[in-house]
């Protein structure tokens, strides 16, 4: 029995499996996330205030 708990406690096959499947759902969920503040009108609105800011300096 001792032998038999041994094997099962220090069995981590499939465990790198398990952290590439982590990794991929953290990462669609930051994408999904990022894709909708860059869809937002308020990203828009910040963009063109720091471009048009930009502009205007080198401009005058």
């Amino acid at each position: 029995m001792r032998n038999m708990l041994t094997q099962v406690k220090g069995d981590e096959r499939g465990m790198t499996t398990v952290e590439y499947a982590m990794g991929t759902a953290a990462i669609v969920g930051l994408g999904g996330v990022l894709i909708k503040f860059f869809s937002s009108d308020t990203f828009r609105d910040v963009i063109w205030a720091i471009i048009r800011n930009s502009l205007s300096g080198f401009i005058g």
